[in-house]
């Protein structure tokens, strides 16, 4: 079974890796046996690949275009990547990729799914809004989500969140998160230093056709540094979003651009072509984007 699984994750890898667009058509059964739907499996997968070494575990998630710095649009840019990562050539990059995919495959054969009692669930944002405030000690971001229910039926969800790595020989950033309606944070996992899954309860059981909202705040503590940037990147579908950055009055940015289906690293890179955009009469920058690409950042990048 094991080999089967590895030629499913060897398929899987293949171009955008887990942010293709019609994802079920690069899943083998194997597979979907174990996760349905683009957040489940990429949930598990992050899951499996943290028990890895470190080299590893990043040929692994760069191969799958699970890590926030390899989302490139071929393997084998990814894979130039990892090499670039681990200071290796590409034939040593790609061993360490077939050696991960191996072990994985391994891991994920152990992976007994329990027997389900209701059909597995699909569902997807169909709005994000997000308000970043930087006119608040520390840094508050504030977002509301309200998901829609395909198929199947869901009572908890797992939310991802990425904070910038942090600059060598500092230690990691710290996030904080607590619920303001609309679930209740069950618990909390940090699969690497700069990324969070949140795990919340729903109120409730939702089923085809339901639609819930809720809204978290996530918070920095003052004094932590920030990237000069915000942007809202979703892994799977999501019909729109909104991004708004509120500025400290009398402290607005000297020039601000407009990230609309940026590449991530393209986001951390010194702004080239961007759009300039100007704030508004109270200091704020506001955009709405409809029928986000997964993979891809939707907000603003500003320089003070």
């Amino acid at each position: 079974m094991s080999s089967q699984l590895y030629e499913e994750l060897r398929r899987l890898c293949r171009g955008r890796g887990l942010l293709t667009a019609h994802l079920d058509d690069s899943v083998g059964p194997l597979l979907r046996g174990l996760a349905e739907g683009r957040d489940a499996l990429a949930a598990l997968l992050v899951a499996k690949t943290d028990s890895l070494p470190e080299d590893l575990r990043d040929a692994a998630r760069a191969a799958l275009a699970l890590h926030p710095e390899a989302t490139q649009r071929f393997l084998r840019e990814r894979l130039d990547w990892l090499a670039e990562h681990l200071q290796r050539d590409a034939r040593t990059a790609r061993r360490r990729y077939e050696e991960a995919l191996l072990l994985l495959a391994e891991s994920l054969e152990r992976e007994q799914p329990a027997e389900p009692t209701d059909r597995p669930a699909e569902w997807h944002p169909e709005l994000v809004r997000t308000l970043v405030r930087l006119d608040v000690p520390g840094i508050e971001v504030l977002e509301e989500r309200t998901i829609v229910v395909r198929d199947g039926t869901v009572d908890q969800i797992t939310l991802a969140m990425s904070l910038p790595a942090a600059t060598p020989g500092a230690s990691p950033l710290e996030l904080g998160a607590d619920v303001l309606f609309g679930a209740r944070l069950a618990g909390r996992a940090r699969p690497s230093a700069s990324h969070f899954h949140f795990i919340l309860d729903l109120p409730r059981k939702l089923r085809a056709g339901d639609r819930h909202t809720w809204a978290m705040r996530f918070t920095l503590s003052p004094g932590d540094p920030l990237a000069p940037h915000y942007a809202l990147t979703p892994f799977g579908r999501c019909d729109a979003g909104t991004v708004r950055v509120r500025f400290a009055p009398g402290h607005p940015p000297r020039r601000l651009w407009l990230l609309d289906g940026v590449p991530p690293r393209v986001i951390d890179d010194a702004p080239r072509d961007l759009p300039v955009v100007e704030l508004d009469g109270v200091g704020e920058a506001y955009r709405h984007f409809d029928r986000l690409t997964p993979g891809v950042g939707y907000g603003f990048r500003w320089e003070f």
